[in-house]
């Protein structure tokens, strides 16, 4: 199973930084374990997603004709993406990843992951 974190930091104008990690969980409690960093991240502040869990599917994106992390069941949204921008505005809802060699190897790994048949999942938080 691929477990991921986005963990936000304060918002700062109209952007808000983060990191989205990779983590394991025990099985025996349920504690995560392993937590590593994968992608530095910014999100446009008027289109945050809600905090929760969200399952990943990565498919072709009309928008862009290219393979991307979709982020299913959004509360009120669809279309909502990982993708990579370096700019606030570059997103409406999206999840900008701001380093493309980070954006790269998230999308290669989030694939090697779907095309094993694991599930994939996003639990948004807000420090």
């Amino acid at each position: 199973m691929g477990l991921y974190k986005l963990i936000r930091q304060k918002p700062k104008d109209a952007g808000i930084r983060g990191t989205i990690e990779s983590y394991d969980e025990d099985c025996v409690t349920g504690e995560e374990i392993a937590n590593q960093t994968v992608a530095h991240t910014l999100e446009n502040t008027r289109f945050l997603i809600p905090a929760g869990q969200y399952r990943i599917v990565v498919s072709e994106s009309p928008k862009f004709g290219t393979l991307m992390p979709l982020i299913t069941r959004v509360p009120g949204r669809t279309g909502i993406r990982i993708h990579f921008g370096s700019k606030p505005q570059h997103s409406r809802g999206c999840v900008l990843v701001t380093r493309r060699a980070e954006y790269v190897a998230l999308v290669e790994k989030l694939i090697r992951e779907q095309n094993n048949y694991e599930p994939i999942y996003l639990n948004i938080v807000q420090l």
